[in-house]
């Protein structure tokens, strides 16, 4: 598969590209149907394109200089060096998701800056300036594709079988690893627990977007206030709590348990607005702001 990870990536780029460029072709508010398909086939890319760069983070972190120094050195123990990787690893990934959410901010503004000057005439829907945001993020997409296929090296690993099949293999490959649960708890140990922390982030942030629509009325222009907002609270979030663990010293899963302790403030806080005659839980938007932030 290592061979094909670069070919995967690409492709994947090309289709969800394609689809960014093509929300300016949705001229009628009666098109929703295909901005949904269009949505869905981009998300599916995304998520292709983040599994291919991740798998690209332990191969970076092995062979980053500060790593094989301290492996070099005669006083390196096992744990010493899972510890420098442990490092390297996190502060390789804080630095990638900081530009990512510089690069967010960017579009985003990009995105105001068009909505702000741009006012679409009939029949154009009223979020034809966002579309074209859309549309320009396609072309950056496209343009970040070409700078990969120029520039990044085939990632090491075993080549994918000649008698295998592209569409099975994977799922072939993850059930395999499911029958041998007994033999590696600890990764299903993580597994479970990642699972239930990426559903729960992904639902909050799914349903938080229509509960302040329908609920408290936010506005297209709301909407983009939170967008901005999110990014930069959590570019200032991934500096901070890499900043915490470099002070403290504290280990990557108690990192973890911490956040994600914090993080069951989200939920708890709308559980109070089921209580009668309390004023919070959700019930204004200034809550909203500042829990997204805190999100």
């Amino acid at each position: 598969m290592a061979c094909h990870r670069t070919s995967v990536y690409l492709w994947s780029s090309l289709l969800g590209g394609t689809c960014c460029l093509l929300f300016p072709a949705l001229i009628r508010n009666d098109h929703y149907i295909y901005a949904w398909i269009l949505t869905i086939i981009i998300t599916v890319c995304i998520g292709i394109c983040w599994m291919l760069v991740y798998a690209y983070l332990p191969v970076i972190a092995r062979n980053h200089l500060d790593f094989l120094a301290k492996v070099d050195t005669a006083e390196a123990t096992k744990d010493t060096v899972l510890r420098k990787l442990d490092s390297i690893t996190n502060s390789i990934s804080s630095q990638q998701f900081v530009w990512m959410y510089v690069a967010a901010l960017l579009g985003m503004a990009t995105m105001i800056i068009l909505a702000l000057v741009y006012s679409p005439s009939q029949p154009l829907p009223e979020t034809y300036a966002l579309q074209i945001g859309i549309a320009l993020f396609g072309v950056i997409w496209l343009g970040g594709a070409l700078i990969v296929r120029k520039y990044l090296r085939a990632r090491p690993g075993p080549l994918f079988p000649i008698d295998a099949n592209i569409f099975t293999f994977s799922t072939k490959n993850v059930l395999r690893t499911i029958k041998k649960a007994n033999q590696m708890k600890q990764l299903f140990t993580f597994l479970i627990g990642w699972f239930m922390f990426s559903d729960s982030f992904q639902t909050l942030s799914s349903v938080a977007v229509l509960w302040a629509q329908s609920q408290h009325g936010f506005t297209t222009k709301d909407s983009l206030i939170l967008a901005i907002e999110v990014p930069l609270a959590a570019g200032i979030g991934v500096i901070m709590w890499r900043k915490l663990q470099e002070c403290t010293k504290i280990t990557s899963k108690t990192l973890l348990v911490i956040q994600s302790g914090l993080y069951t403030i989200v939920p708890l806080w709308g559980v109070l607005g089921f209580i009668p005659g309390i004023p919070v839980g959700y019930r204004t938007k200034l809550e909203i702001f500042v829990f997204s932030a805190f999100h």
